[in-house]
């Protein structure tokens, strides 16, 4: 969901039970691939969007495992 607002919209939908409530304002502000929180005032959970590069946090597990092998 970092470079996707309906998909985080989406996936928040119907939770407000679990405390869970976005703002969608803020939701679709975040698409600059900058940390930003996306939770309503009313939100009993925090939500944020975290950029995260996933390629290079795979590359270092495998590494670390070829590396933990020898």
């Amino acid at each position: 969901g970092l470079h996707s607002w309906k998909l985080r919209e989406r996936v928040c939908s119907n939770v407000e039970a679990l405390g869970i409530v976005l703002d969608k304002a803020a939701n679709k502000k975040a698409v600059d691939g900058k940390p930003a929180f996306i939770h309503a005032s009313t939100s009993r959970t925090k939500l944020m969007v975290i950029p995260t590069d996933e390629e290079r946090v795979i590359l270092d597990e495998v590494l670390q495992n070829i590396q933990g092998t020898k």
